[in-house]
């Protein structure tokens, strides 16, 4: 068999080879169905991928905050949900997609929610200074890529990470450029507009999975 044709088993395949050029960087080619697929950036590029526009008619732009290389074991990425209706997130263990997330991304966004809540807190505490975490964490999109030992899930499947942080084996310490990209881009402004509306809804997230544009 010289070609695969167009199924949904076709798609996902091509989805997971998208996955490694992202996740194994411009040091390995990824060859699908004889075309190679090109992520020259590695990880930037591939959150990018998640980011720009879906449709040419879209002008609105996403911001959007990577950090290539926080150690050996950490690769995080953040930008804005379209809707502000709930955590996004795209993540993977030791190169395998955890569609549902799980602690290794509660343990970013928690980190990314707490910085944000506190700087409103001290920075803009007369307008809005009961923002929470959740309400950060609703307008969050999350991409977390770990690297660990003995990774514990949920099932078989392993689409959601169970072991603790605190067995990570590792720190996801993000750098102060990432926070101060934070703080700067309209993640920071959407959380403090939208706030008024927030009051309404329930507090509780909702985690979506996302699908990349090609």
């Amino acid at each position: 068999m010289a070609r695969l044709d167009e199924d949904d088993t076709v798609t996902l395949m091509r989805k997971r080879t998208f996955d490694m050029t992202g996740l194994l960087g411009a040091a390995v080619q990824v060859v699908f169905n004889g075309k190679t697929m090109l992520v020259r950036k590695g990880w930037p590029e591939y959150v990018l991928r998640y980011i720009i526009p879906r449709s040419k008619d879209i002008s609105e732009e996403r911001p959007w905050i990577c950090e290539k290389a926080i150690n050996d074991h950490w690769e995080v990425g953040v930008s804005l949900t379209l809707d502000g209706e709930g955590l996004e997130q795209v993540s993977f263990v030791n190169n395998v997609a955890t569609l549902s997330g799980g602690t290794h991304v509660d343990h970013v966004a928690n980190k990314i929610a707490a910085h944000v809540v506190a700087f409103v807190k001290e920075k803009f505490a007369q307008y809005c200074g009961n923002v929470e975490e959740d309400d950060v964490k609703r307008h969050l999109m999350v991409f977390v890529n770990l690297r660990m030992e003995n990774p514990k899930f949920d099932s078989p499947t392993k689409e959601t990470l169970t072991t603790p942080p605190e067995e990570f084996g590792s720190e996801c310490e993000l750098s102060d450029l990432f926070y101060k990209k934070v703080r700067g881009s309209r993640l920071l402004a959407t959380v403090l507009s939208r706030r008024p509306h927030l009051d309404a809804r329930s507090t509780g997230n909702k985690r979506k999975r996302q699908t990349m544009q090609r």
